[in-house]
Protein backbone atom coordinates (compact mmCIF):
# COMPACT_ATOMS: atom_id res chain seq x y z
CA UNK A 1 0.00 0.00 0.00
CA UNK A 2 2.93 2.65 1.05
CA UNK A 3 5.92 1.43 -0.45
CA UNK A 4 7.81 -1.20 -2.44
CA UNK A 5 8.88 -4.94 -0.82
CA UNK A 6 12.45 -5.87 -1.39
CA UNK A 7 11.31 -7.91 -4.35
CA UNK A 8 8.66 -5.85 -5.76
CA UNK A 9 5.51 -6.72 -4.65
CA UNK A 10 3.95 -3.79 -3.26
CA UNK A 11 3.06 -2.87 0.58
CA UNK A 12 -0.26 -2.99 2.32
CA UNK A 13 -1.20 -1.62 5.63
CA UNK A 14 -1.54 -4.69 7.90
CA UNK A 15 -4.44 -5.62 10.45
CA UNK A 16 -4.66 -6.81 14.04
CA UNK A 17 -4.18 -10.14 12.04
CA UNK A 18 -0.48 -9.32 10.15
CA UNK A 19 -2.85 -9.83 6.79
CA UNK A 20 -2.64 -7.27 3.89
CA UNK A 21 -5.81 -4.65 3.67
CA UNK A 22 -7.10 -3.84 0.72
CA UNK A 23 -5.79 -0.50 -1.08
CA UNK A 24 -8.34 1.68 -0.52
CA UNK A 25 -6.97 1.69 3.38
CA UNK A 26 -4.47 4.37 2.29
CA UNK A 27 -7.43 6.72 2.35
CA UNK A 28 -8.29 9.36 5.01
CA UNK A 29 -10.97 6.41 5.50
CA UNK A 30 -8.64 4.39 7.89
CA UNK A 31 -7.85 7.76 10.05
CA UNK A 32 -11.64 8.51 10.12
CA UNK A 33 -12.63 4.95 11.61
CA UNK A 34 -9.29 4.99 14.19
CA UNK A 35 -9.44 8.18 16.09
CA UNK A 36 -13.08 8.40 17.52
CA UNK A 37 -13.29 12.60 17.26
CA UNK A 38 -12.49 14.69 14.15
CA UNK A 39 -8.95 15.01 13.24
CA UNK A 40 -7.54 18.99 11.92
CA UNK A 41 -4.35 19.14 10.21
CA UNK A 42 -2.76 22.14 9.49
CA UNK A 43 -3.67 22.86 5.98
CA UNK A 44 -1.01 23.58 3.29
CA UNK A 45 -0.45 27.47 1.91
CA UNK A 46 -1.21 26.93 -2.03
CA UNK A 47 0.77 28.53 -4.44
CA UNK A 48 0.61 29.30 -8.11
CA UNK A 49 2.66 31.60 -10.50
CA UNK A 50 0.12 33.21 -12.81
CA UNK A 51 -3.57 34.40 -12.73
CA UNK A 52 -3.99 33.19 -16.24
CA UNK A 53 -2.22 30.97 -18.61
CA UNK A 54 -1.21 33.13 -21.59
CA UNK A 55 -3.27 32.04 -24.51
CA UNK A 56 -0.84 32.28 -26.72
CA UNK A 57 0.38 29.04 -24.72
CA UNK A 58 -3.16 27.39 -23.88
CA UNK A 59 -3.21 25.84 -27.67
CA UNK A 60 -0.20 23.47 -25.91
CA UNK A 61 -1.37 23.00 -23.07
CA UNK A 62 -3.69 19.99 -22.36
CA UNK A 63 -5.62 19.26 -18.90
CA UNK A 64 -8.89 17.20 -17.76
CA UNK A 65 -9.92 20.65 -15.95
CA UNK A 66 -10.25 23.64 -17.89
CA UNK A 67 -10.26 25.84 -14.93
CA UNK A 68 -6.78 25.48 -14.23
CA UNK A 69 -6.48 27.93 -16.99
CA UNK A 70 -7.71 30.27 -15.29
CA UNK A 71 -7.26 29.13 -11.38
CA UNK A 72 -5.21 32.29 -10.42
CA UNK A 73 -7.43 34.93 -11.06
CA UNK A 74 -9.14 35.15 -7.54
CA UNK A 75 -5.62 34.58 -5.28
CA UNK A 76 -3.87 36.50 -3.44
CA UNK A 77 -0.49 38.69 -4.73
CA UNK A 78 1.48 37.77 -2.10
CA UNK A 79 4.76 38.58 -4.01
CA UNK A 80 7.77 37.67 -5.61
CA UNK A 81 5.64 36.27 -8.58
CA UNK A 82 3.34 34.34 -5.99
CA UNK A 83 -0.38 34.07 -6.26
CA UNK A 84 -1.90 32.34 -2.78
CA UNK A 85 -5.25 30.33 -2.94
CA UNK A 86 -7.71 30.76 -0.62
CA UNK A 87 -7.95 27.93 2.01
CA UNK A 88 -9.40 27.54 5.85
CA UNK A 89 -7.08 27.36 8.68
CA UNK A 90 -7.37 23.56 9.03
CA UNK A 91 -7.63 20.38 7.13
CA UNK A 92 -10.28 18.06 8.95
CA UNK A 93 -10.77 14.22 8.56
CA UNK A 94 -14.38 13.77 10.03
CA UNK A 95 -14.32 10.79 12.41
CA UNK A 96 -16.78 8.16 10.93
CA UNK A 97 -18.72 5.35 13.77
CA UNK A 98 -18.27 3.01 14.98
CA UNK A 99 -14.72 3.36 16.60
CA UNK A 100 -11.68 1.12 15.70
CA UNK A 101 -9.83 0.13 18.70
CA UNK A 102 -6.93 -1.68 16.80
CA UNK A 103 -3.49 -1.69 16.29
CA UNK A 104 -2.67 -0.38 12.68
CA UNK A 105 0.97 -0.53 11.37
CA UNK A 106 1.72 1.02 7.57
CA UNK A 107 4.89 0.69 5.73
CA UNK A 108 6.62 3.33 4.01
CA UNK A 109 10.10 4.13 2.16
CA UNK A 110 11.48 6.45 0.06
CA UNK A 111 8.82 5.31 -2.99
CA UNK A 112 6.14 6.65 -1.23
CA UNK A 113 5.30 10.39 -2.69
CA UNK A 114 1.88 12.01 -3.84
CA UNK A 115 -1.19 10.82 -1.78
CA UNK A 116 0.78 8.25 -0.16
CA UNK A 117 3.54 10.78 1.35
CA UNK A 118 0.29 13.00 2.63
CA UNK A 119 -1.53 9.55 4.03
CA UNK A 120 1.90 8.65 5.83
CA UNK A 121 2.27 12.40 7.36
CA UNK A 122 -1.52 12.29 8.39
CA UNK A 123 -0.68 9.10 10.18
CA UNK A 124 2.48 10.29 12.22
CA UNK A 125 0.93 13.51 13.04
CA UNK A 126 -2.32 11.47 14.46
CA UNK A 127 -0.31 9.01 16.21
CA UNK A 128 -3.11 6.60 15.10
CA UNK A 129 -1.09 4.81 12.62
CA UNK A 130 2.90 2.94 13.64
CA UNK A 131 5.07 3.43 10.42
CA UNK A 132 8.02 1.22 10.22
CA UNK A 133 10.48 1.08 6.90
CA UNK A 134 12.37 4.15 5.94
CA UNK A 135 11.78 8.14 5.53
CA UNK A 136 9.18 8.81 2.70
CA UNK A 137 9.26 10.30 -0.35
CA UNK A 138 7.93 13.81 -0.41
CA UNK A 139 8.77 16.85 1.08
CA UNK A 140 7.76 17.65 4.97
CA UNK A 141 8.48 21.69 3.57
CA UNK A 142 6.08 21.59 0.42
CA UNK A 143 5.27 19.75 -2.66
CA UNK A 144 3.31 19.86 -6.01
CA UNK A 145 0.59 18.86 -7.21
CA UNK A 146 -3.46 19.41 -7.04
CA UNK A 147 -3.51 19.85 -10.65
CA UNK A 148 -1.13 19.85 -13.68
CA UNK A 149 -0.70 20.85 -17.80
CA UNK A 150 0.56 18.22 -20.26
CA UNK A 151 2.81 20.78 -22.05
CA UNK A 152 3.39 19.70 -26.01
CA UNK A 153 6.67 20.83 -27.74
CA UNK A 154 5.22 22.51 -30.90
CA UNK A 155 8.28 21.22 -33.32
CA UNK A 156 9.44 18.32 -31.66
CA UNK A 157 5.70 16.93 -30.48
CA UNK A 158 7.55 16.03 -26.97
CA UNK A 159 5.29 15.87 -23.69
CA UNK A 160 6.01 16.62 -20.31
CA UNK A 161 3.55 17.16 -17.46
CA UNK A 162 4.10 20.58 -15.58
CA UNK A 163 2.39 20.87 -11.87
CA UNK A 164 0.31 24.07 -11.36
CA UNK A 165 0.34 24.31 -7.77
CA UNK A 166 2.62 24.45 -4.51
CA UNK A 167 1.87 23.56 -1.45
CA UNK A 168 4.06 25.13 1.04
CA UNK A 169 4.15 24.98 5.45
CA UNK A 170 3.47 27.89 7.28
CA UNK A 171 6.03 27.54 9.62
CA UNK A 172 9.78 26.03 8.85
CA UNK A 173 10.23 22.12 8.16
CA UNK A 174 12.96 19.53 7.92
CA UNK A 175 14.11 18.95 4.48
CA UNK A 176 12.81 15.26 4.04
CA UNK A 177 10.19 13.66 4.09
CA UNK A 178 8.22 11.89 6.80
CA UNK A 179 10.52 10.00 9.14
CA UNK A 180 8.53 5.96 9.99
CA UNK A 181 8.48 5.70 13.94
CA UNK A 182 10.75 2.18 13.62
CA UNK A 183 13.77 2.15 10.77
CA UNK A 184 14.10 -0.80 9.02
CA UNK A 185 16.55 -0.68 6.38
CA UNK A 186 16.81 -3.43 4.04
CA UNK A 187 20.14 -5.14 3.49
CA UNK A 188 21.13 -6.63 0.69
CA UNK A 189 20.99 -10.45 2.11
CA UNK A 190 17.12 -9.27 2.60
CA UNK A 191 16.92 -9.10 -0.99
CA UNK A 192 18.69 -12.12 -1.72
CA UNK A 193 16.01 -13.69 0.07
CA UNK A 194 13.17 -11.85 -0.91
CA UNK A 195 12.54 -11.17 3.04
CA UNK A 196 10.92 -7.81 4.12
CA UNK A 197 12.40 -7.15 7.29
CA UNK A 198 10.11 -4.18 7.58
CA UNK A 199 7.06 -6.14 6.92
CA UNK A 200 7.95 -9.05 9.19
CA UNK A 201 8.44 -6.26 11.82
CA UNK A 202 5.57 -4.36 11.38
CA UNK A 203 3.75 -7.98 11.84
CA UNK A 204 5.49 -8.85 15.07
CA UNK A 205 4.48 -5.55 16.73
CA UNK A 206 0.61 -6.08 15.49
CA UNK A 207 0.33 -9.43 16.56
CA UNK A 208 2.32 -8.72 20.34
Amino acid sequence: MISSMPHGKSRRSLGRSGQPRHRRAARPVILARLAGRDLAFERYRRMVRYRRTPKDLDRNLDTWDESFRTIGENATDVGNGFYELPSGDNDTIAAVGPKLDLPVAALIGPVCSSAIFSFAQRAKESGLVRLFGETSGGNLRGINGNGFFFVRLPASGLEFDMPIVGNFRRWPQPDRGVLPDVMVKPTAQDFAAGRDAAMEMAVRSIRS
